[in-house]
């Protein structure tokens, strides 16, 4: 299967989930991700999405992780690719680019050092490599912060042992599903 036709078959599964599916397997994956990452690693901050069309929701996590004073950083999506955004609540949103909300705060990340990044995509594969919706933005945001620690969050339906990868494919260095924590280092 190519890459459009996966990328078109995964997106109408996720966005026909119920609501109480995405919580029931969001709840699962943000457990495997705090008993993985939270327990014997310390991070300076953490790049976050806001679900949209049937994603993973770790806002009760980001949740956690501001009571905890945590530094949240959301993306803003401009014509050079993505910037970060600090957050201190998660009413600071308002809808932006591509109908998916965006920080209305303007205190930019310039430090990626020890920076943990919650990375959607619509397909993972075990080993890291990731299928998102083909604008590269990603890809090209990693490759110029090659040192933060990048974690795919995906559903179990997700994985696909099918993704073509391309030369400016930026893989993760972990996936997070239902069934646990996958890593390629």
């Amino acid at each position: 299967m190519d890459n459009q036709t996966l990328r078109q078959n995964v997106r109408q599964w996720r966005e026909q989930l119920s609501k109480d599916v995405v919580v029931h397997k969001s709840l699962t994956i943000m457990s495997h991700i705090q008993d993985y990452f939270f327990v014997n690693h310390h991070f300076e901050g953490f790049l976050c999405y806001y679900p949209t069309r049937g994603e993973v929701d770790l806002r009760p996590l980001y949740e956690q992780l501001l009571r905890r004073d945590a530094a949240l950083y959301f993306p803003v999506t401009g014509k050079d690719g993505l910037e970060f955004y600090r957050v201190e609540s998660l009413s600071d949103f308002s809808e932006g680019r591509f109908g998916i909300m965006e920080p209305r705060s303007m205190q930019a990340l310039d430090d990626f050092t020890g920076v943990l990044s919650f990375t959607p995509g619509l397909c993972f594969s075990k080993s890291g490599e990731r299928l998102g919706f083909g604008g590269g933005y990603y890809d090209r945001f990693y490759e110029a912060h090659p040192n933060i620690t990048k974690v795919g969050v995906c559903y179990d339906e997700q994985l696909s042992d099918e993704i073509t990868v391309m030369d400016w494919d930026i893989a993760m260095d972990y996936v997070a599903c239902e069934s646990g924590v996958f890593t390629n280092l």
